[in-house]
């Protein structure tokens, strides 16, 4: 006998929402400028600024951000619901990244009216109405980076996209003549009118004499990136 309950299609007959289903929604928002530098000298030179998110209480957290300039973030797990995110983005800008956090949902982070839907098993909320629900609008993947500059990917006018990476490119490509300089570039992804650009942008430089390869990390080249694109319309 089928399981009783309720059960959300949408106009494609996908099933969105069942009895296995646990919907992500928004959890918190805010808008952070990167502000603490990574270490340079002695021929060695980190080109991005960072910022630090710390959250606890999260289960499966998506963090989503949105930067006029090229940007990305990467996720620490600290175990026990704690997580860090770290924010990055070129230290010689000004732009801030906003960000949106994600998680499943809870159920009881906004009050008054609304639908709110549980599982049988275990009682617990797999949606309500009231919380901004996770609005994916593309998954790029795999994307090829070119070799020289960046792509643009275009989306319905009007709306406002943010980002999540799912895989980097990275790559090291020589920056010197006479002398030994060493970049290493990934693929990071910025805002632009009703769409995002993927482009590359340095990370790391090694300058002077150290080798064909810098001391760390081991050389690594992939020209693959993935990205997951969000709507966050009014969030």
């Amino acid at each position: 006998m089928a399981e009783e309950g309720t059960r959300y299609r949408n106009a494609a007959n996908i099933l969105q929402i069942d009895g296995q289903y646990k919907n992500m929604q928004m959890v918190q928002k805010g808008s952070a400028i990167p502000d603490q530098l990574g270490p340079s000298g002695g021929g060695y030179d980190y080109p991005l600024a960072y910022k630090t998110l710390s959250f606890t209480g999260l289960s499966n957290p998506v963090l989503v951000i949105r930067c006029t300039n090229l940007s990305y973030f990467i996720t620490a797990d600290q175990g026990g619901g704690a997580y860090q995110f770290f924010l990055y983005r070129d230290r010689t800008a000004s732009s801030a990244i906003e960000w949106w956090l994600f998680d499943d949902a809870k159920g009881n982070l906004a009050p008054g009216w609304g639908q709110r839907i549980r599982n049988r098993s275990t009682n617990e909320v797999v949606y309500d109405t009231r919380i901004p629900p996770f609005r994916v609008t593309d998954q790029i993947y795999p994307f090829a980076m070119p070799l020289n500059g960046g792509t643009d990917f275009s989306y319905p006018a009007g709306r406002k996209y943010g980002y999540t990476p799912a895989r980097l490119a990275s790559r090291f490509t020589n920056a010197g003549a006479s002398t030994v300089a060493l970049r290493w570039e990934y693929s990071l992804c910025k805002a632009i009118a009703a769409g995002i650009n993927i482009g590359w942008e340095t990370e790391h430089v090694w300058i002077g004499n150290v080798g064909n390869t810098p001391p760390s990390p081991s050389p690594y080249n992939s020209d693959l990136t993935s990205w997951i694109i969000v709507d966050v319309t009014d969030l």
